[in-house]
């Protein structure tokens, strides 16, 4: 069985939303938004049939808070993380999902705001 795109976004969107409260979360890049956020990136790569046969897909989760909010940008990462690992196959959807590190910290400029942004990465195995 391949990787499908659409089924694990949407699976990513249902965890995350039953577990975090007061966040908006988005299954892809939205033009704009306010803060908090978790917005399903892109994939950033997807390793088509490798070893044994297996899609293996890096995905970037951005979590996005306040600019002056670094204590509660790191708490939405490990809300996040801690949500996917509660169902690593997302509802069958996959084999495994699992949270692999914390990047890219910054300062986006959303739409003339300014906000704390950070990717979790996460690894997909299909």
């Amino acid at each position: 069985m391949s990787w499908d795109y659409p089924s694990s976004s949407a699976a990513i969107v249902d965890t995350l939303t039953a577990a975090i409260a007061n966040v908006a979360i988005f299954d892809r890049p939205p033009a704009s938004f306010n803060v908090p956020a978790v917005i399903v990136a892109h994939p950033a790569m997807v390793t088509r049939n490798s070893p044994f046969g297996i899609d293996l897909v890096q995905w970037p989760i951005i979590c996005a808070v306040g600019p002056d909010q670094a204590d509660r940008l790191a708490e939405l990462l490990d809300a996040c993380a801690s949500a996917l690992e509660t169902d690593p196959a997302l509802f069958g959807i996959v084999q495994s999902t699992r949270a692999v590190n914390y990047q890219a910290w910054r300062i986006m400029d959303v739409s003339g705001i300014q906000v704390l942004a950070a990717d979790l990465i996460i690894e997909i195995r299909q």
